[in-house]
């Protein structure tokens, strides 16, 4: 479990720091609601919010690419099992978002500020990104139920 949940934590810091520095309009909506505000006014970006099947899209993906996951890695083989370890799995990445991701480096980067937004107070809006990491761990309790899911699938195709 530890193996695979710093290896989690590389990928997903190697992924999201390398979208955040070259192309942070791409995760706009990731950020506080006043810089979107002020970047839509700037002009940069349109106010079209993520679909609710957008969003449940990605939450399928997850829950499948999860399932997968504990399968071979943890020779999971019922939704118990599959479920409890995507959601520490989840939770623990949850965990490095919020407090490394971006309590340390996401509030105090110049990086990630948008051309026009450099000097708002609201990149290191802490309770923004402590109500994110909240949301975040409901999110994960439906991409574990998926992964529960999956897992039930797959024994019941093949076992």
């Amino acid at each position: 479990m530890v193996f695979l949940s710093v290896m989690s934590c590389v990928i997903y810091t190697i992924i999201i720091v390398s979208i955040l520095l070259k192309k942070p309009l791409l995760v706009i909506f990731h950020y506080p609601p006043k810089i979107r505000e002020k970047v839509e006014k700037l002009g940069l970006i349109e106010n079209e919010e993520p679909s609710i099947i957008q969003k449940l899209s990605t939450i399928l993906f997850f829950g499948f690419f999860f399932g997968v996951i504990v399968y071979i890695y943890f020779y999971c083989s019922t939704f118990q099992e599959a479920f409890w370890k995507t959601f520490i799995l989840w939770n623990i990445l949850n965990l490095y978002d919020v407090f490394i991701i971006d309590l340390l480096w996401f509030c105090h980067s110049e990086g990630v500020k948008i051309k026009g937004t450099e000097d708002m107070k609201e990149y290191s809006n802490v309770k923004f990104h402590i109500m994110n990491g909240f949301k975040g761990m409901i999110i994960g309790l439906l991409v574990s139920c998926i992964s529960g899911f999956v897992i039930q699938f797959i024994q019941y195709l093949f076992f």
